[in-house]
């Protein structure tokens, strides 16, 4: 039987591609590789992290409704589109270090971006499921992403 050891892409809507790419390369940290016109042909960027991921942000007027989640807290949460969002899904990002993970999150503090905080904690210090830290937070288009530290994943 195959098995896969990695994910190869995830795309996502925007509904602004410079400022998709501002958040996503200055903020992320991940690099631009490609522009096109995209399936919609409005417009596309690929993007790549450091372990060669790729992220397609394609250019949308409006974010569909299977692009819209949210975490358990509905009042926490930006609603652009004011529609009724979905629970639960999410794309988690690791990074390997506390030091990335503050220098990340200071960068999203500085871009204006809502943080739902560290809602997995309690979880993690009973012995659940998770890493070392953990912030839910929406991209500026209310796509919903994690940034966490995942104890001895990527660390030497």
């Amino acid at each position: 039987m195959a098995t896969y050891e990695e994910i190869s892409h995830l795309a996502m809507e925007v509904t602004d591609l410079e400022q998709a790419e501002s958040f996503y390369a200055d903020v992320m940290g991940m690099e631009v590789i490609y522009r096109d016109h995209g399936e919609l042909e409005q417009g596309r960027i690929v993007l790549k992290n450091g372990t060669g991921q790729l992220l397609f942000l394609e250019l949308v007027d409006r974010l569909s409704p299977r692009s819209r989640f949210r975490g358990p807290f509905a009042d926490r949460v930006p609603d652009p589109n004011n529609t009724t969002p979905f629970v639960g899904a999410h794309l988690a990002m690791s990074v390997s270090s506390v030091e990335e993970y503050d220098e990340v999150h200071d960068k999203m503090d500085s871009f204006g971006v809502y943080c739902e905080g560290d809602i997995r904690k309690d979880e993690r210090t009973s012995g659940g499921p998770g890493g070392g830290k953990s912030d839910y937070f929406y991209d500026p288009f209310g796509n919903r992403l994690q940034l966490i530290i995942i104890p001895g994943v990527g660390q030497s």
